[in-house]
């Protein structure tokens, strides 16, 4: 499920940009939030509760390996939601849509 809505939401955007989407109990989308990759430290807005948290993150060169932002944005959401499972997914025209397993 989170493959495919990474991939239509930043597929085809071509520019560095994330998304945090917080899943609650059942599976059920609770928000999706839009930031700039590189400033989530004053744009990404982290939920105050959610069982599961995805940060998509579209490299648009193709690069499949996280960005030091992106670790940075995913030690952010440890620290706000310590129990939450989370997930980062690296999404791009040329590489589709990569689950990166991170530990944080």
């Amino acid at each position: 499920m989170y493959g495919r809505i990474a991939e239509n939401l930043l597929i085809h955007v071509f520019y560095r940009v994330s998304a945090l989407v917080a899943v609650e109990d059942a599976q059920r989308i609770a928000c999706v939030k839009l930031f700039d990759t590189e400033f989530g430290a004053e744009y990404m807005v982290v939920p105050e509760r959610a069982q599961e948290i995805w940060l998509i993150s579209n490299h648009p060169e193709g690069y499949p390996a996280p960005y030091a932002a992106d670790l940075e944005n995913m030690t952010r959401i440890r620290r706000h939601l310590p129990e939450a499972k989370l997930r980062l997914l690296i999404c791009g025209e040329d590489i589709g849509c990569i689950e990166q397993q991170v530990a944080i």
